[in-house]
C-alpha cells in the first residue's frame, strides 16, 4: 500500500512539473514573444525562460541533500544569479524605453522607484537576519542577498530615469 501511494505521489509531482513547464513555455511562446517590449530582446528572454524551466525541474526533482544535490545547489545558484542579473538588465532596458514626456509618468516612475528601493532594502535586511540565524549549508540561500541588491539598483535606476526625459542606456 505504501509503495502504490509513493508511485501515485511521484506521478502527480511529475504531472504538476509538466503543467508548470508547459505553462511557462506557452506563456513565452504565445504572449511574451509577441509583446512590443520583448521583441527587441527575444534572445535574452528565451535564455531567461530556459533557465526558469531548468530551475523548476531541478528544484522539484533533485534532493539538495543528496550527492548530486551539492552540484545541483551550485548550478542552481549560478543560474538564478544569472537570471536575476539578466532580469534586472532587461527591466532596466524596458524602463529606459518608457516615454516620459508627461509629468504624471515621471512622478509615477519616481513613486515606483522609491517603493522598489524600499522593498529591496526590506528584503536585504530580512534575508540577512534569516541567513544569520539559520544553520543551513546550502549555497542557494545566498540568492536573496543578490536579488535584494538588484532590486535596490533597479529602483535607483528608476529614480535616475524619472529625472531625465531621454533614455539613459545607450549600449545595444
Amino acid at each position: 500500500m505504501l509503495q502504490s501511494s509513493i508511485v501515485i505521489e511521484n506521478n502527480l509531482q511529475l504531472l504538476m512539473t509538466a503543467i508548470i513547464v508547459f505553462t511557462i513555455w506557452s506563456t513565452y511562446r504565445y504572449w511574451l514573444r509577441n509583446w512590443k517590449y520583448t521583441r527587441r530582446n527575444s534572445g535574452l528572454l528565451e535564455k531567461i525562460v530556459a533557465i526558469i524551466i531548468f530551475v523548476v525541474l531541478v528544484e522539484r526533482h533533485i534532493g539538495l541533500t543528496s550527492a548530486l544535490g551539492t552540484y545541483a545547489d551550485w548550478t542552481l545558484f549560478l543560474m538564478v544569479v544569472y537570471l536575476e542579473l539578466a532580469g534586472t538588465w532587461f527591466l532596466a532596458k524596458t524602463i529606459d524605453g518608457i516615454d516620459l514626456s508627461s509629468d504624471l509618468y515621471n512622478w509615477g516612475l519616481r513613486l515606483l522607484g522609491g517603493l522598489t528601493i524600499l522593498f529591496g532594502a526590506l528584503m536585504f535586511v530580512s534575508s540577512g537576519l534569516a541567513l544569520s540565524m539559520a544553520n543551513s549549508q546550502l549555497v542557494f540561500n545566498n540568492v536573496y542577498w543578490i536579488g535584494s541588491v538588484c532590486l535596490m539598483l533597479l529602483g535607483s535606476f528608476m529614480e535616475y530615469r524619472s529625472f531625465r526625459r531621454h533614455p539613459a542606456i545607450k549600449v545595444w
